[in-house]
């Protein structure tokens, strides 16, 4: 289980949905695991994002395991640019990023290990103005356990003002391919100004270095690991 031994693991639950239908229910949360399915695309065929499948449990709260943990923080902001812009819910998310005892990929709520523990207790402990937080273990990384939770704070701040078209473009823009504003303007049938000025308003060009940081941080931390 090597290739799982660090795992970045998203805990997260949906907001107010006590005032969703059951049938809105069911698309936000299948718009969460169709979310979560196509994190696949974001790497080669032969190198998995996820591992086994993301799994709603509690009726709102639903968890995911990347075993490529550098796409934590792109996941998290990718599934909740995609809940605001259905227009349902959004939902809160802890990123854990850590070990893993054992993992089941049936279940995924019933894996274990660092990661996981750290991802829930993030999540039940966020304040009720906050909607996103990253958490690593301090005596692991004590510098990264400092600013991750900042970084985090600072990108929700962003996308918690997104409208759902400002949502659309930044889920296309958020893919690790880098599509250009041309490709994405193409693909959304508007103008490339309008998707530039979309991005602008969305605070994009911010949320794309946060986002690259947090790649680069992590994918060192990865290799230096014994």
């Amino acid at each position: 289980m090597a290739e799982k031994s660090f795992l970045a693991v998203l805990t997260g639950d949906l907001i107010k949905s006590s005032s969703l239908s059951p049938d809105e229910l069911d698309q936000v949360r299948e718009l969460v695991l169709a979310s979560v399915r196509e994190l696949d695309s974001w790497a080669p065929s032969d190198s998995p994002v996820i591992v086994g499948s993301a799994e709603f449990f509690r009726g709102d709260s639903w968890q995911a395991a990347l075993v490529q943990p550098q796409f934590g923080l792109r996941a998290a902001l990718y599934l909740r640019a995609k809940l605001i812009h259905q227009g349902l819910s959004d939902s809160r998310v802890a990123i854990g990023l850590g070990s893993v005892d054992s993992i089941e990929t049936t279940r995924i709520s019933l894996s274990s290990g660092e990661s996981f523990q750290l991802s829930g207790h993030a999540l039940d402990n966020l304040s009720k103005q906050i909607d996103l937080t990253i958490a690593i273990a301090v005596e692991r990384e004590a510098i990264l356990s400092e600013w991750l939770p900042v970084v985090a704070q600072l990108c929700d701040g962003y996308l918690s003002r997104w409208t759902q078209r400002q949502a659309e473009v930044m889920a296309l823009l958020l893919h690790p391919d880098k599509p250009t504003h041309q490709e994405i303007a193409n693909q959304l049938s508007v103008t490339r100004q309008t998707v530039t000025a979309t991005v602008e308003s969305a605070q994009g060009s911010a949320l794309e270095v946060a986002v690259e940081t947090f790649e680069n941080s992590l994918t060192k931390l990865i290799e230096a690991r014994p």
